[in-house]
């Protein structure tokens, strides 16, 4: 008798764990699936190739890994397509969208589908030509351990992570950028930051290189490099809930490596 009640006692916590255990399981499988797509999507878009030969001034890789990308087909497949990223030696190597806001792409997939893991999107306001002074790209960062989507951006904080990892591809549907080099890495609370990482365009080149020095002042690793005037920055920003909550962002910042 005791141990009929006991088992009824415990039967309620036990379809609890079963019914978790089985949303954990859909959910990892469902967020698999996803991440696979997107693997596809590579393999049917891209090719790729190396880059070699007249690399720009103060870039040491003497053989750079790239990717030839077939806008058009993605053009076909999504006409708000806007481009492609690519961090060798990570698995970010993604098709890059841009929506009229900043949620749609938060949970839809590259081809239109309800998704978890969403799409690397360009910040709404951002014009790609030509690019604004701060290109902004979002993806989301897919839970510890993981680094599909833009969950490789947390290992940055690591000063060997970084600098085995400062090359970047970004290039747009109407050019190729050539390479991007990471130069800043900030965490940084989106509610209350005093240092703007999504602006994208300033008044005159003194107030771009404030905004480059604070930058520098915050970064976790690097601020050796000297940004030149003119120049394009490209940064990746994703939830980073470690040191701030809901509200941390982490930022990678990159400079465009063309005229440098």
């Amino acid at each position: 008798m005791k141990k009929t009640i006991v088992f009824l006692l415990l039967l309620p916590l036990l379809l609890t764990a079963a019914l978790c255990g089985f949303f954990f399981w859909r959910e990892y499988q469902t967020a698999q699936e996803e991440v696979l797509e997107y693997v596809q999507i590579r393999e049917t878009y891209t090719v790729e190739n190396i880059v070699s030969g007249n690399m720009p001034q103060g870039f040491e890789y003497a053989e750079a890994p790239g990717l030839s990308v077939d806008f058009a087909a993605l053009l076909d497949a999504n006409p708000e397509t806007v481009g492609w990223l690519s961090i060798p030696g990570t698995e970010v190597c993604y098709p890059v969208v841009q929506a009229q806001d900043n949620e749609k792409y938060l949970h839809t997939s590259f081809y239109g589908e309800r998704s978890g893991a969403g799409t690397v999107f360009m910040d709404c306001g951002n014009v790609i030509h030509p690019l604004d002074r701060n290109t902004i790209l979002y993806g989301h960062n897919m839970g510890q351990g993981r680094t599909d989507m833009f969950g490789a951006l947390l290992y940055y904080n690591e000063k060997e992570y970084y600098d085995a990892h400062r090359q970047i591809q970004f290039d747009t549907v109407w050019q190729e950028h050539g390479p991007w080099r990471v130069f800043a890495v900030v965490q940084l609370d989106a509610d209350a930051a005093k240092w703007d990482y999504l602006k994208q365009n300033f008044r005159d080149e003194t107030e771009f290189q404030e905004w480059i020095t604070q930058a520098q002042a915050l970064s976790l690793c690097g601020a050796d490099m000297q940004i030149p005037e003119g120049a394009n920055i490209l940064t990746l920003s994703t939830c980073d809930r470690s040191r701030y909550g809901a509200s941390g962002r982490l930022a990678v910042l990159a400079v465009n490596m063309n005229g440098v």
